[in-house]
C-alpha cells in the first residue's frame, strides 16, 4: 500500500548450464605429402569448454564414400596418417573432442573455404599387363601390352627391352615409347632370322625423377627363317657343243 510490498524469498534454487562443444581447431594445414602418407598439422581451439582430451583427424576422397579417421592425443597438434593411395585426392577435417559433464563432446569440424585437401605424391605404377608378342616376321616383331592395373600417377612412357637367348634379367637401356598419346605397342626391327628372344616391358612414372614399374616379362619368341641371299660371282667356266661348266660362290 501506497508501495511495493514484496515477500521474502522463494529458494535458493541452484542449477548449472550444461556444457557445449569447444570450438573448431585452427590452422589447420599439410606439413609434409608422400606418395602413401601425410603429416597433418593444426592449432588449439580458440574456446575450449572442458577438458580437451582428444583431436580426430578425419580424411575423405574427393571422389567416392571413402573416409578415414584417427585418434590424437589432446597434448599434440601433428600426426602422420599412412596408407593411402598414390596420386589421390583428399579433404582433411579435425575436431576436437573435450569432456564436459562426464560426456565427450566433439567440436564442428575446422570450417575453412576452400577446404584444406592435398594430392599424394606418385609413386611407381604396377607391372604393364597382357605383355605379348604379334606379326613375327625374320627380322621384326610387334610388341604389344596393356597399361597398368594400378597407375599411381601418369604413365609418361614405357620402355621395352627385347634381347636373344633365355637371359632372366634385361640389360641396357631398353627402347622408350612415349605415352603422352597413349601408346601400348612398339614395331621392332632389324632382328635375326631363325633366334630366340625374349621381351620385356616397364612403365614409368615422373615425380622428383624417374619412378619404374616392376618389368613384365619376359615373353619368349622366336623370328621365322627367310630364303639366303643369293649366290655370288656367278660364271661359266667352260662352254661345250652340247654343255657347260658354270661356276658361283
Amino acid at each position: 500500500d501506497d508501495g511495493e510490498l514484496i515477500s521474502e524469498l522463494a529458494g535458493p534454487v541452484t542449477f548449472a548450464t550444461i556444457g557445449e562443444a569447444s570450438s573448431p581447431p585452427r590452422n589447420v594445414s599439410v606439413l609434409r605429402v608422400y606418395s602413401e602418407s601425410v603429416v597433418v598439422e593444426w592449432s588449439q581451439p580458440s574456446n575450449v569448454y572442458g577438458t580437451l582430451t582428444k583431436y580426430r583427424v578425419s580424411l575423405t576422397r574427393l571422389f567416392g564414400t571413402w573416409k578415414m579417421s584417427v585418434n590424437v592425443s589432446g597434448n599434440k597438434f601433428s600426426t602422420t596418417i599412412g596408407n593411402l593411395l598414390p596420386f589421390t585426392h583428399h579433404i582433411i577435417e579435425v575436431q576436437a573432442g573435450t569432456i564436459v559433464s562426464r560426456r565427450l563432446l566433439w567440436s564442428d569440424p575446422n570450417i575453412d573455404y576452400p577446404p584444406v585437401s592435398f594430392t599424394t605424391k606418385q609413386s611407381a605404377p604396377s607391372p604393364p599387363q597382357n605383355l605379348n608378342t604379334t606379326e613375327v616376321g625374320a627380322r621384326s616383331v610387334t610388341v604389344r601390352w596393356s597399361p597398368p592395373l594400378h597407375a599411381n600417377g601418369v604413365i609418361r612412357r614405357y620402355k621395352v627391352f627385347i634381347q636373344p637367348g633365355r637371359n632372366h634379367l634385361p640389360s641396357g637401356p631398353g627402347i622408350t615409347v612415349d605415352n603422352s598419346q597413349p601408346r601400348t605397342h612398339l614395331n621392332v626391327s632389324g632382328l635375326t632370322p631363325v633366334t630366340l628372344y625374349r621381351v620385356w616391358v616397364a612403365a614409368v612414372n615422373i615425380d622428383d625423377g624417374e619412378l619404374i614399374s616392376e618389368l613384365a616379362g619376359p615373353v619368349t619368341f622366336a623370328t621365322i627363317g627367310e630364303a639366303s641371299s643369293p649366290p655370288r660371282n656367278v660364271s661359266v667356266l667352260r662352254v661345250y657343243s652340247k654343255s657347260v661348266v658354270v661356276k658361283w660362290s
